[in-house]
């Protein structure tokens, strides 16, 4: 898991967020877009996929 480092003086909103339960543990998430992106979500589900299989085939 990546851990993204938001400089403390910016306020961000996040455009989502949701609870999952792990056993007693509760997670609240929250997700944040780059909304000057040019990738389309479709196109970086794509390119993760290549690459993930490229590390595991070699």
């Amino acid at each position: 898991m990546e851990n993204v480092k938001v400089p403390e003086n910016k306020n961000l909103t996040p455009d989502g967020s949701f609870k999952t339960k792990d056993g007693r543990t509760t997670y609240l998430v929250s997700v944040f877009f780059n909304h000057d992106s040019t990738e389309t979500a479709e196109s970086k589900v794509k390119r993760l996929i290549i690459t993930d299989l490229k590390k595991k085939c070699g």
